[in-house]
């Protein structure tokens, strides 16, 4: 699998070896079957924010129902953030600009990605806008006192924070 990066957009990108005809790198239309990139947007840094998902070349939000500390631990894992401190509800981190792309996340709190948690199906929701779901992680530079307060977000796969 690649590693890969963004920004507070989906573009430009980086993934591993593909650069772009310009030498830009950009995201891919499907990194695998069932590889879904995430990030937190709005917070501090890349380990505070709302939570997004990328599905068919868009990035969306997770709904905040029924969301809680083991749903923000594999999301904390996935980005490779430490451990979830808190997880947040009711848009703490601002709204998102996308669709609402997953509902009703169940995760036990020891999988690897969060897609692989019960939820409902993709883009079907019962949620309004200010339903984001967000996290706090042990890595943020809130709990840092060396490094300033940044607004970014990242994306991580296998584990690795560039």
């Amino acid at each position: 699998m690649s590693r890969l990066w963004c920004g507070l957009t989906a573009e430009p990108c980086i993934k591993a070896g593909e650069p772009a005809s310009d030498g830009a790198y950009t995201l891919p239309t499907q990194l695998s079957k069932d590889i879904f990139p995430v990030r937190l947007v709005g917070g501090w840094d890349s380990c505070a924010g709302h939570v997004e998902i990328f599905y068919e070349n868009a990035w969306g939000t997770v709904c905040d129902d029924g969301w809680d500390i083991n749903d923000a631990h594999v999301v904390c894992r996935q980005l490779n953030c430490g451990k979830a401190v808190e997880a947040l509800h009711n848009s703490y981190f601002g709204q998102g600009a996308g669709k609402m792309l997953l509902d009703n996340v169940i995760c036990a709190g020891n999988e690897q990605y969060l897609w692989q948690c019960s939820h409902r199906e993709w883009g079907k929701h019962d949620c309004r806008a200010h339903e984001d779901a967000g996290v706090i992680c042990s890595e943020a530079d809130i709990f840092d006192d060396s490094s300033s307060q940044t607004s970014s977000s990242s994306v991580i796969l296998d584990g690795d924070r560039l």
